[in-house]
């Protein structure tokens, strides 16, 4: 009983290694440099209604209800609304600021603005075939590149917006 459950925590504990090992700090942050006792965590700033700005800040209190842990890059971008700061809310009709896609994963409680991969990667393999749907769908960008996207899938274009899709294989696979 004892040895379950320490394999129990043990895969559970490795597998939570390798996804933090896997995210990286926002460069916005690693340039910042917070003093100890503090979090970094890139806020929206908008001087105007028109002029918004991505800002790293130096927190003493993060907010108590943030989905951390689900961008690939950084935490989610948050934004200042009746004087608290909570995260971006995201979807077909509130856009991420530029720079950012809407995270989905967390569909169930509500989806959040994440920093693109500034690198921009490539992966190998082409987009699907144009998929356009048209109707009641919801249009908006899961993802801005390929690094945004989990694994093998790329972001592809779906018709109104952007999201990951399984790769389809080149010629070049093919051979190898």
């Amino acid at each position: 009983m004892i040895r379950a459950v320490l394999f129990v925590l043990l895969v559970v504990g490795g597998s939570n290694l390798v996804e933090s090992r896997r995210r990286q700090q926002d460069p916005r942050c690693i340039t910042r440099g917070c003093p100890s006792g503090t979090t970094c965590r890139v806020v929206t700033r908008c001087p105007t209604p028109m002029s918004c700005d991505l800002v790293a800040e130096c927190l003493a209190t993060p907010p108590a209800h943030s989905h951390v842990g689900v961008c690939r890059i950084g935490d989610p971008i948050l934004i200042e609304m009746n004087g608290r700061l909570r995260d971006t809310y995201c979807g077909p009709r509130l856009h991420c600021p530029d720079g950012t896609y809407c995270n989905t994963r967390l569909m169930d409680t509500y989806s959040t603005c994440c920093l693109s991969d500034p690198a921009g990667p490539v992966k190998p393999g082409r987009c699907p075939f144009n998929i356009y749907v048209f109707g009641g769908r919801s249009c908006f960008h899961t993802c801005n590149n390929d690094g945004d996207c989990l694994g093998s899938r790329k972001c592809c274009p779906d018709g109104c917006g952007s999201s990951c899709l399984p790769a389809r294989r080149t010629a070049a696979h093919v051979q190898n």
